[in-house]
């Protein structure tokens, strides 16, 4: 029987074998030879063997070089093609986000500045208007004054000599003279006119002038809350446009400037369609054209083949698709995030790369449940990640299938699952998935023949249309719904409706 480990305390007293060194530390002129399976793989010498690790289990240390040199080279070839290339990104990505806080927080104070500049500028006004309305009071009643002064100067001149002529009239003057004066008396009037009626304004000083201030000048807000845009969604969805289709499309991504981005994925070419349902730009590549996306942050097109197992870019200003990278897996469907990563969806596995082929992440089927990954749409309110899951149940024809959709991270860490909520699963068929401006999903749901709005947190809110042959979908710039659809064999249709 093995014996054990010895305890903390007597191994704490054992002799340590340094790094690299061949010679056991218990017997220090003898070899390592063996490995001690029991002692958690300890190195021993023939000594230790049949003394300290005498019954224990023990393999020849040359015997596991083989093992120990291919764990080696996986350790070197998973270093140098995952983990190095995967720190090096996250480097550049955290410089990237570096030099973004910092000119972010220079705007920051740039705006501040002037806003406050702008604030003083006002206050300095407002103290000149208040300044110039008590010139201008205190100038009327200046001048009011001024006038009651001269009034009353007026009249004691005029009393003076009226006074004057009644000394000389009690002196000198005749019976009649007298007589007449003192009728001028009677009808003298003493009164001393009114003090005129002045303004005084007054001044009200703000009681919580600080609180002003900050109301006026502005503040900061440094929580981490992410705005959400309310919407107001229609009783009925408006169509704004119509047409009938020349060919059946499955993959639409709407554009700037009322433009969507269309193809099909048994053909080789990508157009650029306007409201007038023409071809304004057509791009042919050398190969079929699996699904499509758009770079929000320069606008090109990027797409993937299938069977070539690439992924391409296609710039503004150019025909002429470019191979960015080269794949391993198959890839079925594809999307730029705002972060100008790449999210691929292939069978069994979703994994993000960087625009040069570097794999970040990925999520297997083990991982999240993912099987046969579908469309994929990043959320432009939380940045979550949603992908289409399509299995073929068991037993079953490639029409008798169970769909799902996978909520991830920006990491591919699952968030939750949608399979049709409150419906049963096997009736739920999601084909094409956008988010909305609120964070919202937008299914198209194959088997329902329907387009459906789910909230962000997977929880119905209200069937958009139901068309026969429901189609894909795509939402331009998260506000307008392009919908297409087969109503019968051979005729397709694409609609723009506006449901908010």
């Amino acid at each position: 029987m093995a014996t054990r480990r010895p305890s903390a305390q007597l191994a704490e007293q054992l002799p340590i074998r340094t790094k690299g060194n061949s010679k056991c530390p218990n017997h220090r002129q003898k070899d390592i030879i063996f490995l001690c399976v029991d002692c958690d793989e300890e190195m021993i010498c023939a000594t230790c063997s049949i003394t300290t690790h005498k019954s224990h289990e023990l393999v020849e240390l040359s015997s596991v070089k083989t093992q120990h040199n291919s764990k080696l080279q996986h350790f070197i070839n998973t270093t140098e093609n995952n983990a190095l290339p995967q720190l090096k990104m996250e480097i550049q990505l955290t410089q990237k986000e570096l030099k973004e806080n910092s000119q972010y927080f220079s705007g920051l104070r740039a705006k501040v500045t002037e806003y406050g500049q702008k604030c003083k500028q006002e206050i300095d006004d407002f103290i000149q208007e208040n300044k110039a309305t008590c010139d201008k009071m205190e100038l009327r009643n200046q001048n009011l004054l001024k006038d009651h002064i001269k009034e009353l100067q007026k009249r004691i001149t005029s009393l003076e000599r009226f006074l004057n002529e009644c000394k000389q009239t009690l002196q000198n003057g005749t019976t009649v003279q007298a007589h007449d004066v003192v009728l001028d008396i009677q009808k003298l009037d003493s009164k001393i006119p009114d003090l005129p009626k002045q303004q005084w304004p007054k001044f009200h000083p703000s009681q919580d002038m600080f609180d002003q201030l900050k109301k006026a000048i502005g503040s900061l807000s440094t929580d981490h809350k992410v705005k959400i845009i309310k919407i107001k969604l229609l009783r009925e969805p408006v169509v704004q446009s119509q047409c009938k289709f020349r060919h059946h499309i499955t993959s639409i991504r709407p554009t700037k400037g009322n433009r969507a981005w269309v193809c099909n994925f048994e053909s080789n070419i990508l157009e650029l369609i306007d409201l007038k349902w023409q071809t304004q730009k057509k791009i042919k590549n050398e190969d079929k054209i699996r699904d499509i996306s758009i770079s929000r942050k320069t606008g090109h097109v990027w797409f993937c083949c299938k069977e070539a197992k690439t992924v391409c870019e296609v710039s503004s200003s150019s025909k002429i698709p470019v191979i960015k990278f080269r794949t391993d897996e198959t890839p079925y469907s594809i999307c730029v995030t705002k972060s100008e990563l790449v999210v691929l969806g292939s069978e069994n596995k979703v994994s993000i790369y960087t625009q040069n082929g570097h794999m970040l992440h990925s999520s297997s089927h083990q991982m999240s449940g993912i099987s046969s990954a579908g469309e994929i749409t990043q959320c432009p309110v939380t940045g979550n990640i949603a992908v289409l899951s399509a299995e073929i149940l068991k037993g079953s024809d490639k029409d008798n299938w169970k769909g799902k959709i996978i909520i991830y991270d920006e990491k591919l860490k699952v968030k939750s699952y949608y399979s049709g909520g409150e419906r049963r699963a096997d009736t739920f068929g999601p084909g094409s998935v956008a988010y909305d401006l609120n964070g919202n999903l937008v299914v198209a749901d194959m088997k329902q023949h329907s387009v459906e709005l789910i909230s962000g947190l997977g929880h119905h809110i209200k069937t958009l249309s139901s068309t026969k042959g429901q189609g894909v979908i795509g939402l331009e710039e998260g506000q307008i719904l392009w919908t297409t659809s087969e109503p019968s064999p051979g005729k397709w249709e694409v609609q723009l409706l506006k449901y908010f």
